[in-house]
């Protein structure tokens, strides 16, 4: 037993840990964390026993349980759309972990460009803030409450939809004809 096996038990090899930090140094990178979750276990229950084992902060915590639960591919021929999507809605430290472990994984140099494109794309885009607020709606009438809630998620999904063109007017208009407030 060496002494991986004490400090991450169950711990997964370091073959994808040396092909991920090959990648990383071939591009001028070297996340810790990131190499730090190539060789994790993908439960909370180990990331708990490393965070308290290592006396890990509670964000250095968070963002490896964010490395160990992607449940999402990234094909190297997703629409730049859909990565967008992902960015949004996941998060973008996710994304570029994502990208990065499967063009370890895969390893393919016909890829390399599309891999870099996408990294580039993803790091840089910039996220966008939804634009429709709750005081938005109570100015237009509506009462305070959780429907004001729902009806924000709702639009929030339809502004996501639209690949984030929506704006602020089309959005409250749209709110408002699905309630009873004109």
């Amino acid at each position: 037993q060496g002494i991986l096996d004490k400090i991450i038990p169950g711990h997964q090899g370091i073959a994808q840990l040396e092909k991920f930090a090959a990648l990383e140094k071939s591009l001028g990178r070297g996340d810790k964390l990131s190499r730090l979750s190539c060789l994790m276990p993908s439960d909370k229950e180990s990331i708990s026993h490393l965070g308290r084992y290592l006396k890990l902060s509670n964000d250095v915590q968070a963002t490896l349980g964010d490395y160990a639960f992607i449940d999402f591919q990234i094909p190297s021929t997703i629409p730049r759309d859909q990565l967008r999507r992902l960015i949004y809605t996941k998060s973008r430290r996710q994304v570029v972990f994502a990208l990065l472990s499967q063009w370890s994984r895969e390893g393919r140099e016909e890829l390399d460009k599309t891999y870099e494109s996408l990294l580039t794309y993803a790091e840089n885009w910039p996220l966008p803030d939804f634009p429709l607020l709750g005081r938005d709606l109570m100015r237009a009438g509506m009462k305070s409450g959780p429907k004001i809630g729902a009806i924000l998620n709702k639009m929030e999904v339809a502004w996501i939809d639209s690949d984030f063109t929506l704006d602020k007017q089309l959005l409250l208009s749209q709110a408002l004809s699905k309630t009873s407030v004109k």
